[in-house]
């Protein structure tokens, strides 16, 4: 998975796999998703910050996830990590989006570049109601 800002690589991630859960009657408790680093040169700052947006493919739009948090990268474990629990529970119970996108966080203003493992681990606590 490669990032890298001033117009380069974005990653695009699509959630329709959660489709199967649409009206299952689930609530979503807490929804978090992972990213590992894979590659790093030494020489080459990371990124402190990851941003992840909604995509809108109708209008080709980059919309603000709502009540999203983290992004910020933890140094101990290699990682970003972003909780979106209520942008999940949107998907699975009022047909939203499924779409985003990951970028650099200042992806306009600093020659930031990354490369993430493949392995993204997406952690899901759900509730049958």
């Amino acid at each position: 998975i490669a990032v890298q800002s001033m117009g380069g690589a974005f990653t695009e991630i699509n959630f329709s796999f959660l489709e199967s859960l649409r009206d299952s009657g689930y609530v979503v408790n807490n929804a978090e998703i992972k990213f590992n680093v894979a590659d790093h040169e030494a020489n080459i700052n990371l990124p402190t910050q990851l941003s992840l947006v909604e995509y809108d493919n109708d209008s080709d739009q980059l919309l603000s996830i709502e009540s999203l948090s983290g992004g910020t990268l933890n140094q101990e474990f290699n990682n970003y990590e972003f909780s979106f629990t209520q942008h999940i529970q949107k998907i699975l119970s009022d047909n939203h989006n499924t779409i985003c996108r990951l970028y650099t966080y200042s992806r306009t203003s600093n020659a930031d570049r990354l490369v993430l493992s493949s392995d993204v681990e997406i952690i899901l606590t759900l509730i049958k109601n």
